[in-house]
């Protein structure tokens, strides 16, 4: 179950900056074992059902700005946009939503002082709750394809495992009463975006179990997500 759990609660601890890895103060660069940062802003319209499309553009200000648990100073950051994804199964368990997605392929940059770093990452499975109805994660694997910053080290994203997520909180429904119900069945959206990843070496050393993420966490946001859990199923990616 601890690895069932690890893209949702991945996705709301390194948003908040919750798991910390290490410090910023190691001599050379960063190792980056989890990271952060918005995309700014989105609109989604779904068609809804098996073989529906998701359409999701960003925009406004994407920028890393956490890397370990730790604020940094904010790197431009850039993401594909826009995304279609297309909706290939479709499971509700309770208030639980969870799509699968056919296969996509998708990029992100980070840059610094000229220098880049590129991730490939695929939104592969989507995952809201009604009780939650603004919220809904997508996530992925993700790999490094190019080790470019100045101060910051990407290299464990080279192994395989890595989880990327993107986070959609509506801040407008069109359609349905939650975020995951328009997803799943058809509608429009739109509101704010953020992204979060954390390599194999971290969800293997580090991840808290469950009992500790709720003491970490808001109550309000864990508490329905964690109802679920003894029916939460992850598909491995």
């Amino acid at each position: 179950m601890r690895h069932a759990m690890t893209y949702i609660f991945t996705a709301l601890l390194c948003g908040l900056g919750l798991l910390n890895f290490g410090s910023a103060a190691q001599a050379g660069p960063i190792i980056v074992q989890t990271d952060s940062g918005t995309i700014g802003n989105f609109s989604l319209t779904s068609t809804g059902g098996i073989g529906g499309v998701v359409h999701v553009d960003f925009t406004g200000t994407e920028q890393l700005t956490n890397v370990n648990g730790s604020a940094i100073v904010p790197l431009a950051a850039t993401f594909t946009t826009p995304v279609d994804l297309t909706i290939s199964t479709s499971t509700v368990m309770g208030t639980l939503i969870t799509l699968d997605f056919a296969a996509n392929a998708n990029t992100k940059t980070f840059t610094e002082a000229g220098s880049t770093a590129a991730l490939n990452y695929s939104l592969a499975m989507g995952q809201g709750t009604t009780s939650l109805p603004d919220f809904f994660n997508i996530s992925g694997p993700v790999t490094l394809a190019a080790n470019g910053t100045v101060s910051y080290d990407f290299s464990q994203f080279l192994t395989p495992g890595a989880v990327n997520n993107v986070t959609l909180t509506a801040t407008s429904l069109s359609g349905g009463t939650s975020l995951a119900a328009i997803v799943a069945n058809g509608g429009s959206a739109s509101g704010s975006a953020a992204f979060s990843e954390l390599s194999l070496q971290a969800q293997q050393g580090s991840v808290p179990e469950p009992s500790t993420l709720l003491m970490l966490t808001s109550a309000a946001v864990v508490g329905g997500l964690y109802a679920q859990r003894r029916r939460l199923w992850v598909k491995p990616v």
